[in-house]
């Protein structure tokens, strides 16, 4: 079907319009129409080329326009829709797992430059205070670390109970009862202090920093920070790495004494096991490296939430629900990250121990 328009392009003409092409678009026929005649046109009558846009848009019949007067293309400016609409294509399996996968590698080289960008700040910031807020080291460590203690002692202490218990269980039917320190000590110092500690902070300081920063983008005080010539990333992510390279190893060392303190309880009520021997059991078996190992592990592992904590925030999307998808995100994929280094650090100990 063909239709030329001549004159001016109104509510009514563009009532009529539609009524004449809309039931061939519905069943799926083609539709041209020349509109080189058109003087004038208003945005009551562009309306309904709009709405027979639509029309072909669901995939019913195709609509094609040529000839464009000018008038006709000043109003169509200001709709969405195309002038020569294709069809939805659907994709594949495979397509969606290639799109996904090449998501998936840029947003991982993002990722990297930004934590280039975060460390090389970590960098300067020793030898240059600028673009440090006065007091923001002391602020984040305290939100970081010190307000995590409650949850991190009692997780410890109950993982010490936990252990000490199951482990004490089976070593009790072989006389071996005393060895239940070496499990609750070498186990929590090296594996589940840092790793649980982690986690705990991943959940809570992970999402808190991703929200913060992405209601500032939101409210565009980012915008503001980089039109006064202060650097976001420095002023912003680099005191939070500082505070959690101090903050999180000592925490792990705390959950790691506390969860100890939790396997006595169990050896000397349960097992009947001696406190000088259960404590001489444990400083045996639990050496320097030991310590030096969950160190590096809290290191890496604080260092991993900061940064996709923050690179989280800097990429939220407009509005509130943006922030709560970026926090999210930032737990799940620290929670993700901070297991797979700790099978990579542990892994490369085994094998070079």
């Amino acid at each position: 079907m063909t239709c030329r328009l001549a004159g001016a392009l109104t509510q009514e003409r563009g009532s009529e319009l539609f009524k004449a092409a809309a039931p061939h678009l519905r069943r799926g026929r083609g539709v041209s129409l020349d509109l080189s005649g058109v003087t004038r046109a208003d945005a009551v009558g562009v309306s309904a080329l709009a709405a027979l846009l639509d029309l072909a848009e669901g995939g019913r019949g195709e609509l094609h326009m040529v000839q464009l007067s000018e008038a006709v293309t000043a109003q169509l400016d200001h709709i969405p829709a195309q002038p020569t609409p294709s069809r939805v294509v659907h994709e594949g399996f495979l397509s969606r797992v290639g799109g996904g996968a090449e998501q998936l590698w840029h947003s991982f080289v993002a990722m990297l430059v930004f934590m280039a960008d975060a460390f090389f700040g970590c960098l300067l910031g020793i030898f240059s205070s600028r673009n440090r807020r006065r007091g923001s080291l002391w602020r984040d460590a305290l939100a970081i670390g010190v307000d995590a203690l409650p949850v991190v002692a009692t997780i410890g202490f109950i993982l010490g109970l936990i252990l000490a218990f199951q482990g004490g269980h089976l070593l009790k039917d072989f006389g071996t009862s005393i060895y239940v320190a070496n499990l609750v000590g070498k186990g929590m110092v090296r594996e589940f202090a840092p790793l649980m500690t982690a986690i705990v902070v991943a959940g809570r300081s992970g999402a808190a920093i991703a929200a913060e920063i992405g209601a500032m983008k939101n409210n565009e005080e980012l915008d503001a920070l980089s039109v006064t010539g202060i650097e976001p990333v420095r002023y912003l992510v680099v005191p939070k790495l500082y505070a959690v390279t101090v903050t999180l190893p000592m925490l792990s060392v705390m959950c790691s004494v506390v969860s100890i303190l939790g396997g006595f309880v169990i050896a000397v009520t349960y097992l009947q096991l001696g406190a000088t021997a259960y404590m001489n059991q444990t400083l045996q078996a639990v050496g320097l490296n030991d310590l030096a190992n969950c160190v590096l592990k809290s290191v890496v592992f604080g260092w991993l939430i900061v940064v996709i904590g923050s690179f989280m925030g800097f990429r939220v999307g407009r509005g509130a629900e943006g922030v709560g998808r970026a926090a999210t995100k930032a737990v799940v994929v620290s929670i993700f990250a901070i297991i797979f280094a700790d099978g990579i650090i542990t892994t490369l100990d085994t094998l070079l121990s």
